[in-house]
């Protein structure tokens, strides 16, 4: 070990790159010294040099990581050293930069975006003077994507089928805005990338504004890199932000100072989760792919995590290492390398040719290739190269390697495997890194998942599911989950019950913003008056806006306070327009009082009502699940449970806040009190209004799933709970229904269109795969649909996973409609027909390969 510290020391002195380490040391020390937490990733977790400066955490002798795949001598590039921050505390790194390096010393680096299909639309429609709001509306109907195939996208895609662009009209603007691809549009700024120079940076490269109040080079990474500057990534990960959170919270209620970085990596209880694919905000191991390899992998100890994070990347996948890598690993296939020699190489992957470092130490152990030469190979292999040129590469190297004894068959053989996994492998020293995080991750939410779950929903949005997902999930931890109450909730979500509960948080509340819930928190503090008694009380002394606390109403916040909430949302505007009048108000109370005080409520009872929740038979939408708190519905209605949109504001406009009047006393609580009793006669909401508003209002389901109201009807239908799919058998026909989360549509092998679901019900989630006959049919149901039936034969094998792969797509909430007024016994054949209520579109394609 102290053999290679040298090594790389005496390569960093010469290659100059020394200052540059220390500048790094210099940044990551500020960090240790003031709690913020990061971690290095990337080829730098190859070097020793970087693992005892604090920089990276995961040991390159342990993991057979190799100094020559970060800093090479015979290439003489610019190292990169990419370090994610805390992203609540990132600018707190940022400021130091500065103030340690100088104003004139650091800018951060350039982004050249480039035009893409939105805004090619917005480019040429404006050239050819449409309106502005007929611009907004087209480029938010075009689909993310390169320009250059916003035609195939709206011949090829069912949901696009009656996108208004297939007109003639549009033809000339879409082959305009085709043509556009690429361009480059906007100088943006890089996601994290700085450069530090020795001399004032005006002398090297030019600078500008930017947007964000920054001062950004005029230069790409590229550019950059090119000029000899020096380049560091500053990323935020939030991640990071909500592992720290969690050890906050952790320390508060139990004492206990968990060092997060330093948890152990053999724990069973961490490959005991990971096994059973319940790694939902798990860093690097939730997605739905991530889930299914864990179920076929079953990862035991450290390496695996490692080995986890490198296949399922788009090169492994490509490549289809996945398949051989499993069944080697299970002993259901045997473990053959070309050469003996290979063996200590390759035993840690099986025989599979996996890391980028493995592609070094295999040249240097056949061939003789330095390390550093071995590199460079790997480099040659994984560019773009003709035939010719790889073929002189396998020349060159089966003349080294039979050269050194290694039969001429053998080491054509090592090179035909070379070239076939050179060009997709992964960095083993960045999956370790992440591999570090991953750990940590999973440690906490085995160990500590109240406060694990609480740092996740503090700092989305993050991850792979939308926080109502996340939710979710830890009740299915066990966990329970507290409505918004307004003398209980923070402003994010909070632990309680020792641990056993989550608190919803008043920034989830839709139209609250930051200062109203720190206003709500401060003011019921017992300095400032203690808990709030009532709802006009709380309108009195927090000043809120009038839709957030009508928000809060709807959602339970005040239901502790002994009023239920229907008849708390028809005093709303009353009690803020009185609140908001003050002195004069309170005159006016008295009045009514002695005049009769239900004229105001009556008014307001009156209100018209338009019904915006689905019938009764339904199961209650959600919005679409939110990434962010507060996620408004999809839809943008604003009607509540009762549907009384009048409710949505006061009948007097009186302000953005509540106002009071100087002199305001105790007397107008009691007039208010006194005025605002029981109103029994205004009916309760049913269980499934509740969710559907907690949907809208919160963007989550706090209270119940939306299934849950619909778990007989489901049953009866002979639809399978995800959390029993697992005991199906493999090939069986099933039927499953759920709430659609995520859809992708991923590069494959085959070249063929497949798209892949991923499901919620009440128990778990589930993966669906759809293959393009099944996509271009069903295309507008996925288009329509929230909540789906899907029809399919279960994949449950250790060489696929657990999958359904889809033959009939419904759209449950129109199905059970529809089934409403028929016979239980009828219901499943008028499954069957669903296929008769598709719209009839004739699809611009044709099923298979898409080119």
């Amino acid at each position: 070990m102290l053999e290679r510290l040298q090594r790389e020391l005496k390569v960093i002195e010469e290659l100059g790159f020394a200052e540059y380490f220390l500048a790094v040391r210099d940044i990551v020390q500020f960090t240790r010294e003031h709690g913020i937490y990061y971690s290095g990733r990337g080829s730098a977790g190859n070097s020793i040099v970087s693992y005892v400066l604090h920089i990276t955490d995961a040991d390159p002798i342990a993991h057979e990581l190799l100094f020559e795949r970060f800093l090479n001598p015979a290439r003489r590039e610019m190292p990169d050293i990419d370090i994610d921050f805390e992203s609540a505390r990132r600018d707190e790194v940022i400021e130091y930069i500065y103030e340690r390096f100088g104003h004139e010393r650091v800018a951060m680096v350039a982004n050249v975006n480039t035009v893409r299909a939105p805004s090619a639309v917005r480019i040429v429609a404006r050239a050819f003077d449409f309106r502005p709001d007929e611009i907004d509306a087209l480029s938010r109907k075009v689909p993310w994507g390169s320009a250059a195939g916003l035609s195939q996208m709206l011949a090829e895609r069912p949901e696009l089928a009656n996108h208004e662009f297939r007109s003639p009209h549009y033809k000339r603007l879409v082959s305009l805005a085709e043509r556009l691809s690429g361009f480059p549009y906007i100088l943006g700024t890089h996601l994290g990338g700085f450069i530090l120079s020795r001399d004032p940076i005006t002398d090297r490269v030019p600078l500008q504004w930017a947007a964000k109040g920054v001062i950004v080079a005029q230069f790409n990474k590229d550019d950059v890199e090119t000029l000899g500057l020096v380049k560091m990534d500053i990323l935020g990960l939030r991640m990071h932000s909500a592992i720290a959170e969690a050890v906050r919270l952790i320390a508060a209620r139990t004492g206990e100072h968990v060092s997060a970085w330093q948890v152990p990596r053999d724990d069973p209880a961490v490959y005991k989760l990971i096994g059973e694919a319940r790694t939902i905000g798990v860093f690097q191991l939730e997605s739905s792919g991530q889930r299914n390899l864990a179920t076929r992998l079953r990862e035991r100890d450290f390496e695996d995590i490692i080995a986890a994070i490198s296949l399922f990347r788009p090169g492994p996948l490509q490549a289809e290492m996945i398949g051989p890598f499993i069944r080697r690993r299970h002993g259901r296939e045997k473990a053959v390398v070309p050469h003996p020699d290979l063996w200590p190489v390759l035993k840690r992957t099986y025989g599979v040719i996996l890391y980028q470092e493995q592609v070094i130490e295999v040249a240097a152990v056949i061939a003789g290739f330095s390390l550093a030469e071995g590199d460079l190979l790997r480099r040659a292999m994984t560019h773009e190269r003709s035939l010719e040129e790889m073929d002189q590469i396998g020349r060159d190297f089966v003349a080294k390697a039979v050269a050194r004894g290694v039969p001429r068959a053998t080491a054509d053989e090592v090179f035909r495997q070379l070239r076939g996994f050179a060009a997709y492998g992964f960095n083993k020293a960045h999956a370790a890194c992440f591999a570090v995080v991953c750990n940590a991750s999973a440690w906490l939410k085995a160990h500590y998942p109240a406060e694990f779950f609480c740092g996740l929903m503090n700092n989305q949005p993050m991850g792979f599911y939308s926080p109502r997902v996340v939710v979710n999930d830890a009740r299915r931890w066990g966990l329970e989950v507290l409505p918004v109450d307004v003398n209980a909730s923070v402003d994010g979500f909070s632990v309680e019950r020792d641990g056993r509960a989550l608190r919803v948080g008043l920034a989830y509340v839709k139209e609250m913003s930051h200062a109203a819930g720190a206003a709500i928190v401060a003011e019921r503090t017992p300095e400032r008056g203690g808990p709030y008694r009532s709802l006009p009380d709380f309108c009195r002394r927090t000043r809120v806006s009038v839709e957030i606390v009508i928000n809060l109403v709807r959602v339970g916040a005040f239901d502790e306070l002994g009023t239920r909430r229907e008849e708390l949302l028809v005093q709303v505007p009353l009690v803020h327009a009185q609140v908001a009048r003050g002195v004069a108000g309170r005159r006016g109370w008295a009045a009514g009082r002695e005049g009769g005080s239900g004229r105001g409520f009556a008014a307001a009872s009156a209100a018209p009502r338009t019904n915006c929740l689905p019938r009764e038979e339904r199961p209650s939408p959600p919005s679409r699940p939110s990434a962010r708190p507060g996620g408004a519905s999809a839809s943008g209605e604003q009607c509540g449970p009762s549907g009384d949109t009048a409710l949505a504001k006061p009948q007097e406009d009186v302000g953005d806040g509540f106002v009071l009047a100087a002199g305001q006393d105790e007397a107008l609580q009691l007039a208010t009190d006194e005025q605002f009793g029981a109103l029994p006669f205004v009916p309760s909401w049913s269980a499934r209004e509740k969710v559907a508003v907690e949907l809208e209002v919160l963007g989550l389901n706090v209270s119940a799933h939306p299934l849950a109201f619909v778990r007989d009807r489901l049953a009866a239908l002979d639809v399978v709970s995800f959390g029993r799919l697992h005991l199906a058998p493999d090939g069986r026909r099933i039927r499953l229904a759920g709430v659609l989360e995520r859809a992708q549509m991923p590069w494959i092998r085959s070249g063929h269109r497949t798209l892949f679901l991923t499901l919620e019900d009440e128990t778990g989630l589930a993966e669906v795969v759809v293959f393009n006959d099944v996509y271009l049919r069903y295309g507008r149901v996925l288009k329509e649909a929230l909540y789906l039936l899907i029809e399919g034969e279960l994949q449950n094998n250790d060489e696929r996973g657990l999958a359904i792969v889809a033959t009939r797509i419904v759209d449950l909430e129109s199905l059970l409609g529809r089934l409403r007024d028929l016979p239980p016994d009828e219901h499943n054949r008028a499954l069957t027909r669903s296929d008769e209520w598709l719209p009839k579109v004739e699809p611009r394609t044709r099923p298979g390969r898409t080119g």
